[in-house]
């Protein structure tokens, strides 16, 4: 094959050899056109599987923050069912002290009205007697 083949500007010939690989002849100028076009589409071939690589933990991490998400939402909707049940504890003891103070209000009324008997009761022991036998020793 001639290594010295003379081609107008955008003319392209291909050769077969023995072992039936495809040679083409072209100028200089054309090939080095077609190699920096080459080459930048494998720079961008290589730029778009990193980028596929960053998009895909990219959505990792969205899936993640989306469950995180989720089970945070979860928990401020058990922590307001606590607060909810909370509240109806307070409401609750609430009413018991309630109850416990009207008992004791009556239970401070039936004291009073055990001592004053008492007293009644011992002074009428002691004065009733008494009276009497002034009574009978007239």
């Amino acid at each position: 094959m001639n290594s010295q083949i003379i081609l107008k500007k955008g003319q392209v010939k291909a050769f077969v050899n023995e072992s039936g690989d495809t040679l083409i002849a072209m100028r200089l100028g054309d090939a080095k056109t077609i190699l920096n076009d080459v080459l930048s589409y494998q720079i961008v071939d290589s730029l778009v599987r990193e980028y596929e690589a960053k998009d895909k933990e990219k959505s990792k991490i969205i899936i993640l923050h989306k469950q995180a998400i989720i089970k945070l939402t979860e928990k401020s909707e058990n922590q307001e069912m606590q607060i909810a049940n909370l509240e109806e504890i307070i409401k609750n003891k609430d009413t018991e002290i309630s109850y416990k103070d009207e008992i004791i209000k009556q239970q401070k009324k039936e004291i009073r009205k055990q001592k004053v008997l008492k007293i009644v009761g011992f002074s009428g022991a002691i004065i009733l007697p008494v009276v009497t036998a002034l009574i009978l020793l007239n």
